[in-house]
């Protein structure tokens, strides 16, 4: 009896937990307050760095945000940074700056216009695009002057953040709508083709051989050798940088909306955001991550439904993806590290009791789906309890004195991404045996009639109702779920109705009603009886035979 109405118990976690699911464990798992702060943030190692509009550079652990070093530029910066072999470089309105991992300027580079987009690597070297139209190959190294320059390409034009690298060569589009094929190694220039519409912070992407460029409210297509295949007007809001898993185009909007569109330019679905989506999206795996300026950050499927969102303190920078964590800085100057895979105890409750076979329960996500659900004493050792979203598990506790006791729980994904603390943590009263635990008082009849209604009511030891029970009558399983505390139960038989009552990290209960046919009361012979002796005296009185 006991095994069974502990997997009556799980079932009933797992149902109430299913309905739950919308709501799910996604967390900051740390934020770091620094200034004002449009780039995104930039991951060297275990290193999380970001760079503040005014230049204000703040490097600390991606783990727990613990800041390592500070320093200050005091130029202006629009645009991500770059690490690269324990150098970071820093591109601003006047050049290249290079800060060693202690942070350190170790040398810089003075640029006739300022850095237009973020640097990035091109075989071992660093490329870096100003606003004028110029290219710089810089070779990297422990220091930096202009005789790391190795070459200077220019464009008859300016750009703004509008570049892609593919098969080693640059697509880079002009703001006044020019496109151009760029080959870093050599330094050739080919003209592809005049848009005819401005492109700015718009960068292209390749996909089946085919150049898609964003300008305005519309998406083109050109051959890498700059024939024109494609034109479809997509949006009412100017559209922004393009993403592209191959087979779709995914690219927002200053319309608010976030769209899929697929290779012939037709619009596959579209997302509505409460504010423009300026933001690269950044596909991994089958999820879209993009923020908006609705200041949300988003998690959607490829089907366009919605995963999870949660909202920041101020608008969204780019986002930066490692293992399982999502690195953004929001314009108030906060960077935050947003976790996409998340554990929540639901059963038992904060500060309840429980004893050794504790029965606990929650949910789970992780983007990337779930390998384990995991949980442990502290202290103690992870275990394993389950690999779904809803989760409930029996786990034994030992080691322990009676007293305060704390519970984490944890999740491993199918990538092998360890979800990273902060953990979910409860605290609880831990006592050696199950009679130590919290009862449940019941209230119902002591004897009822067959198929007259038996009501129980269910109430903790000071009073409150409780909701969540497993009830047993004759061996029929029932689950109790009405906030009232209130279950009805009619009997169909006469004799002794035997019930069994479950709560999790609650004392059980046996209880038996007994069950009698259905007699006629005293109250009702009674009531007969006068009507007769009416209906013999009104009898008489009518015969006159009444003395």
């Amino acid at each position: 009896m006991r095994a069974s109405s502990n997997k009556l118990v799980f079932f009933i976690f797992s149902f109430f937990l299913f309905s739950l699911l919308a709501s799910y464990p996604i967390q900051i798992k740390w934020n770091v307050q620094t200034t004002e702060t449009s780039a995104g943030p930039v991951l060297g190692g275990d290193t999380l760095f970001s760079v503040s509009n005014k230049g204000e550079i703040t490097a600390m652990s991606r783990l727990d945000g613990r800041i390592s070093w500070v320093a200050n530029l005091n130029k202006k910066v629009e645009f991500s940074s770059l690490f690269h072999n324990n150098v970071f470089y820093v591109g601003t309105e006047d050049g290249l700056y290079a800060f060693n991992s202690a942070g350190t300027l170790v040398g810089n580079i003075s640029f006739n216009s300022s850095v237009s987009g973020p640097p990035f690597l091109f075989d071992s070297n660093i490329i870096v695009i100003t606003r004028d139209g110029t290219i710089y190959v810089v070779f990297p190294s422990a220091s930096l002057s202009r005789s790391n320059i190795i070459r200077t390409i220019k464009l008859s034009g300016e750009t703004e953040s509008s570049v892609y690298l593919y098969n080693k060569k640059l697509y880079i589009s002009l703001i006044n709508g020019k496109i151009f094929s760029v080959d870093p190694a050599t330094g050739s220039v080919v003209s592809l083709y005049d848009l005819g519409f401005s492109v700015w912070r718009s960068s292209p992407v390749v996909a089946n051989n085919t150049l898609y460029v964003a300008s305005e409210h519309s998406i083109f297509g050109l051959t890498l050798q700059g024939k024109l295949i494609m034109t479809k007007q997509i949006s009412n809001g100017n559209l922004n940088s393009i993403s592209t898993d191959g087979e779709k185009l995914y690219v927002g909007s200053d319309d608010g909306y976030l769209y899929a569109v697929n290779l012939d330019g037709s619009v596959e679905w579209k997302y509505k955001t409460n504010n423009s989506v300026k933001t690269k999206p950044l596909l991994i795996g089958d999820s879209i991550y993009f923020g908006s300026r609705d200041n949300n950050v988003y998690s959607i499927f490829k089907n366009g439904s919605l995963r999870w969102n949660i909202t920041l303190s101020d608008w969204p920078s780019e986002l930066v993806y490692y293992n399982g964590v999502l690195y953004t800085t929001s314009y108030d100057g906060k960077v935050n590290a947003i976790s996409t895979l998340g554990c929540e105890i639901i059963n038992p409750e904060e500060n309840s009791t429980v004893f050794a076979r504790l029965s606990i329960a929650g949910k789970a996500i992780a983007d990337s789906g779930i390998k384990s659900v995991e949980v442990r004493t502290l202290p103690g050792e992870w275990q394993t309890v389950s690999t779904s979203e809803s989760w409930s598990n029996i786990i034994q506790i030992t080691g322990f004195s009676e007293g305060p006791i704390s519970v984490q729980c944890r999740v491993i994904d199918s990538a092998g991404n360890s979800e990273i603390s902060p953990y979910d943590t409860r605290s609880y009263s831990f006592v050696f045996s199950e009679e130590k635990l919290p009862k449940i008082n019941v209230s119902y009849p002591s004897s009822v009639n067959v198929k007259q209604p038996i009501v129980f009511q269910f109430f903790n030891e000071q009073g409150t109702v409780i909701t969540d029970i497993a009830v047993t009558i004759d061996g029929e399983k029932f689950k109790v779920t009405d906030p009232s505390g209130q279950f009805t139960y009619i009997p169909q038989d006469e004799g002794v109705l035997s019930v069994f009552i479950e709560k999790s990290n609650y004392q059980s209960r046996q209880l038996e009603i007994k069950v009698t046919k259905s007699l006629v009361q005293p109250i009702y012979i009674a009531v007969l009886l006068i009507v007769a002796i009416i209906v013999v005296v009104y009898t008489s009185m009518r015969k006159g035979t009444w003395r």
